[in-house]
């Protein structure tokens, strides 16, 4: 008889259950906790009356746009990678630092022109 036991990296606990998943299921607590706890803030504070009200400048949009674009050549470069294509995978690579250097500098920008800095940023 040979024994077939499966070599694992994880650790066991007294519960059972992987320590990775444990983890991973108290972060995901934690950010729903979070989220529900900003919520709450919003809306109780909304409530009060003396919220101040400020429309988002068009900024915020392009803002948007420049990180979802970021994101998509940041996977780019991971699956040119995983293929071999270092060509691409520099390209891909050079063209995220590029978009997260616009998305700082215009986010910078984009704070004292919308004089947004007067409610983060209170002296």
């Amino acid at each position: 008889m040979t024994n077939t036991n499966v070599i694992s990296n994880e650790k066991e606990t007294t519960t059972g259950i992987p320590t990775p998943s444990i983890l991973l299921w108290l972060g995901i607590g934690s950010m729903i906790m979070l989220f529900g706890g900003l919520l709450s803030g919003y809306i109780v504070r909304r409530a009060e009356g003396n919220w101040d009200s400020f429309a988002l400048p068009f900024q915020f949009t392009i803002s948007t746009i420049v990180i979802v674009l970021g994101s998509i050549t940041v996977q780019w470069a991971l699956f040119a990678i995983k293929r071999n294509q270092k060509e691409l995978s520099r390209i891909m690579l050079i063209a995220t630092l590029g978009l997260s250097f616009f998305f700082v500098f215009f986010s910078i920008l984009r704070m004292e022109s919308a004089n947004l800095t007067k409610y983060f940023f209170r002296i």
